[in-house]
C-alpha cells in the first residue's frame, strides 16, 4: 500500500515535490508516510497541504483500484462471486 500510495503522490508534479514511506516493523499493521509540498508557481496561489495532497492520493488511488476490479470482473466472472462470497463473510463477523 506504501508504495502504491506514494507511486501516485508522486504523479502530482504540480503538488507534490517529495513523498516517502517506511515500514516500521513489518509483523505491525503500520506504513508512515512523508509528503513534502510544493510552492506555488504564481504569486497568489495556495501552497497544497501535505493532507490535501494525501487526500488526493488516496481518492486517485481508489479510483484507480476500482477501475482495476471492473476490469478483472468483466474479464473473469467468477471474480465477482469470490467477492460477493467475501463480502457476505464479513457480514456475519
Amino acid at each position: 500500500l506504501g508504495n502504491s500510495l506514494r507511486h501516485v503522490l508522486m504523479q502530482d508534479r504540480k503538488k507534490v515535490e517529495f513523498c516517502g514511506y517506511s515500514v516500521p516493523h513489518p509483523s505491525e499493521p503500520v506504513v508512515q508516510i512523508r509528503v513534502q509540498t510544493l510552492q506555488p508557481r504564481k504569486e497568489g496561489e495556495k501552497r497544497a497541504t501535505a493532507a490535501e495532497a494525501l487526500i488526493d492520493g488516496c481518492q486517485t488511488l481508489i479510483s484507480q483500484c476500482s477501475h482495476v476490479l471492473g476490469k478483472l470482473e468483466e474479464a473473469c466472472p467468477e471474480v465477482v462471486q469470490d467477492r460477493i462470497k467475501l463480502e457476505e463473510m464479513q457480514k456475519k463477523l
